[in-house]
């Protein structure tokens, strides 16, 4: 026999406070289970458990249907075979099963909280989120002290951005199992959208000490210091993640702009060069002439990469926009080579909303290029790209 029927049948059958003081499956299983449930069939159960822990749905489904044709009021026989249907996509016919087990009388807390979480689930999948969240409470309710639910219905929240509900069943999984990686990611990430920045560095701090090797936590933390001007600290983390993680282009993009506000633009540039060449997807090398004090509309689409060149004298300051309409805000990128070809400076977001505005004084005489391309944003819609050429002071 399957210890995890067993188990759940002393749950049915014992009350809570006996339940947590139990340490083991009983040594005859077979046995404790026959005394325990006043039913017949019992091997049914044993059978249509044993089907499920090897996919058998089918079978398990037929084995619990027969186990209910003799136990009608046995609410276990219908949350069982309710398993089955989940598995066979077959989801009305699980969700009936569950309402008939919670209509009859319940054996145990256990039970109505184990048959509300499932029914819960069942809901979500057919996106009734209301009665998702009327089950989670009950299954709560039932069971104060096990996380599942809070876990489930935190998600929910989350998802449909009531963020202080959501955090408040944060806090309790957490309480109940303090290092839940997922719980403590995504609270992190509710705490951030509510603008407690502190906390959640506390958060993605807990987190890189569990797992010091997830390139990702490094990387949430290291926006939450940029958000919070403290670049030094921004630029440590995304070092370590790119360390563990050089492949992820999104982070060669953040320390672009790391390294931006730090006032070292040729960094900045070398970084958002490698985010252009891992995001391109257009093979076209032709450039177009800048004329200063005209624009250069371009449509631009994910992936795209336009490049365009303007002869500069030693001395003379460069400004360059690009911006796109406010009806179609686009997310644009801009990156300055020098004459000899290498990252001179970059700029992604310095114009207002996503567009782009930078501006330098030439040292060299000659041939600069400008790449136009995007950032994370919308990369879809209209770009004008501008250049104004100034003397030096």
């Amino acid at each position: 026999m399957r210890v995890r029927l067993i188990l759940l049948i002393a749950l049915l059958a014992l009350p809570l406070a006996a339940i947590r003081a139990q340490d083991a499956a009983p040594a005859d299983e077979q046995a404790q289970a026959a005394a325990i449930l006043p039913y017949v069939g019992f091997d049914l159960l044993e059978r249509g458990e044993a089907a499920l822990q090897t996919d058998d749905f089918e079978a398990a489904a037929l084995d619990f249907s027969l186990f209910i044709y003799l136990n009608p009021t046995a609410a276990i026989g219908y949350y069982e075979r309710s398993l089955a249907y989940a598995q066979l996509d077959r989801t009305q016919d699980a969700l009936a099963d569950l309402n008939t087990a919670i209509t009859l009388p319940s054996p145990s807390l256990i039970f109505t909280a184990l048959a509300h979480d499932s029914r819960a689930r069942l809901h979500l999948s057919l996106n009734n989120l209301d009665q998702a969240l009327a089950d989670l409470g009950t299954s709560i309710e039932a069971v104060p002290d096990q996380p599942d639910s809070y876990f489930t219905r935190a998600i929910v929240y989350q998802e449909t951005g009531d963020l202080e509900k959501a955090l408040a069943d944060w806090d309790q999984v957490l309480e109940l199992v303090p290092d839940n990686v997922a719980s403590l990611t995504n609270r992190a990430g509710v705490l951030t959208a509510l603008e407690r920045y502190d906390d959640a560095i506390e958060d993605y701090s807990r987190l890189i000490a569990l797992q010091p090797d997830s390139d990702a936590f490094y990387a949430g933390r290291a926006a939450l210091y940029n958000v919070q001007e403290q670049p030094e600290l921004a630029l440590a983390d995304i070092n370590r993640a790119i360390e563990l993680n050089s492949q992820d282009a999104g982070y060669y993009l953040q320390r672009g702009a790391f390294y931006s506000q730090l006032d070292r633009p040729r960094e900045s540039a070398a970084n958002f060069m490698v985010w252009i060449q891992a995001i391109r997807q257009t093979n076209d090398t032709r450039s177009i002439d800048l004329i200063p004090g005209s624009s250069e509309l371009f449509l631009m689409a994910q992936g795209d990469v336009f490049t365009m060149t303007f002869e500069v004298v030693a001395d003379q300051v460069v400004s360059l926009t690009a911006t796109s309409p406010e009806e179609t805000p686009v997310d644009p990128l801009l990156v300055v080579l020098d004459p000899d070809g290498e990252p001179l400076t970059a700029d992604d977001d310095s114009g207002g909303r996503f567009d782009a505005a930078l501006s330098f004084t030439a040292l060299v005489s000659g041939r600069y290029t400008v790449l136009l391309s995007h950032a994370g944003g919308n990369p879809n819609g209209p770009v004008r790209v501008k250049l104004e050429l100034g003397s030096g002071s």
